[in-house]
Formats: C-alpha cells, structure tokens, sequence
C-alpha cells in the first residue's frame, strides 16, 4: 500500500499473503528509479510498462540463466538504457542507466 520515506521515494509494502493485483503502469507516473526483487516476474512485468519516459534508473534482480538475463537488457536498451549485467548462475543482477 502506498507510503512514502523520509527520502521521498514511493514505496509499496504487500504481504505475500493479501497480495492485492496491481497494475504496473498505475504506479510508474512520476517514478524515476525502478527496483525490481520480484521473483521471476520480471519477464511479465518489464514488457508490461507502457511509458519508460520518467524512469532513468532500473536495478533488477532477474531468475534464470545469462540468457534470460540477456533478454531482459536487450529489452532494456531498447528503452534507451545503458546496460550492466552481473550473472550469478540462475540468478542475477541488472543496472541500467539512461
């Protein structure tokens, strides 16, 4: 549910257990940094963003292999982005920069 830090930043806390639906491009108005730990949603919720206008900084965990994680920079900087992958295995890291 939305709140906000002593930073300014919009955060939206949600129990696993009443995780309500939410959909994405609702809350990106305005948003310009973008964290996303979300569990291997990232491959439905990137290409779910309509409007990359605002965001200039994008820090995502991301499940699978380089592959995959190479789908989601390709993605990335295809939006502008300049792009860091750091690979763990099935696991990984995305920078991204405008």
């Amino acid at each position: 549910f939305p709140s906000h830090d002593n930073t300014g930043s919009h955060i939206i806390k949600i129990d696993e257990e009443g995780m309500p639906s939410i959909a994405i491009n609702d809350i990106l108005d305005g948003v310009d940094t973008l964290k996303l730990d979300c569990e291997g949603s990232e491959y439905d919720i990137l290409p779910a963003i309509k409007n990359w206008d605002n965001i200039k900084i994008v820090v995502m965990e991301y499940h699978g292999d380089f592959t995959r994680g190479s789908e989601l920079a390709d993605r990335l900087r295809s939006k502008g982005f300049e792009v860091e992958i750091v690979n763990g295995g099935h696991l990984g890291m995305i920078k991204a920069l405008k």
